[in-house]
């Protein structure tokens, strides 16, 4: 998986989707800090679980910025989030 998404975060990259490079680089990133911290490579169903939480930080987010009136800044993680589910 983290292949994956690393992949998908180069395309995103060159297609220049701020959206996408948001979302794919904290998932590949969340992904990398958890193994670094636990000092050993993640199995697939680790990855997704740490996708999955990652997801949820963009969710807990979009709320917030939802409830606050910042419906531009919602969208924009709502999006984030939609990409990682």
């Amino acid at each position: 998986m983290k292949d994956t998404l690393k992949a998908l975060h180069q395309k995103a990259r060159l297609a220049r989707d701020p959206i996408a490079i948001e979302a794919y680089g904290a998932a590949v990133a969340a992904i990398q800090e958890s193994e670094v911290r636990q000092n050993k490579d993640f199995d697939e169903a680790k990855q997704i679980q740490v996708v999955e939480k990652e997801a949820g930080k963009f969710t807990e987010s979009f709320e917030a910025f939802a409830k606050a009136g910042r419906d531009e800044k919602a969208a924009e993680l709502k999006q984030c989030a939609d990409l990682l589910v």
